[in-house]
């Protein structure tokens, strides 16, 4: 089967802590927590398809050149804490906003992360 070629004119963003890397908070900048199960396969998937990808962090750039290094896993276009013209942003904090905002509210009432199970905004829309 041949490789895709990739349709897009930006890379996919995807956020470091919480996709790429276990976490459970902020520990400082020097912790980072080691591969997601399944993190390598998935990287290696968007490269076999021809699928370019970046890394979207407000962690020191060297520190994640060294991370993918020390785990052997496939190294992003890009490492970048810039907001850039994307697909698509993977992100553990991310709501999906499809143009209501009541909607909105709804899914904000419900939002948590996976690795802490507290719905952040249950005190503000009660």
């Amino acid at each position: 089967m041949p490789l895709a070629t990739s349709q897009f004119k930006h890379p996919l963003c995807l956020d470091f802590d919480g996709v790429l890397a276990e976490y459970d908070g902020y520990k400082g900048e020097e912790h980072l927590g080691k591969p997601l199960t399944g993190a390598k396969q998935f990287l290696e998937q968007l490269n076999s398809v021809n699928l370019k990808w970046v890394v979207f962090t407000t962690r020191p750039r060297e520190r994640i050149v060294k991370w993918f290094q020390e785990h052997q896993l496939p190294m992003p276009e890009g490492i970048t804490h810039i907001k850039m013209p994307a697909p698509a942003y993977i992100d553990d904090r991310a709501i999906k906003f499809d143009g209501d905002f009541d909607k909105l509210i709804r899914d904000m009432k419900d939002f948590n992360v996976y690795w802490n199970k507290n719905k952040i905004f249950e005190d503000y829309f009660p």
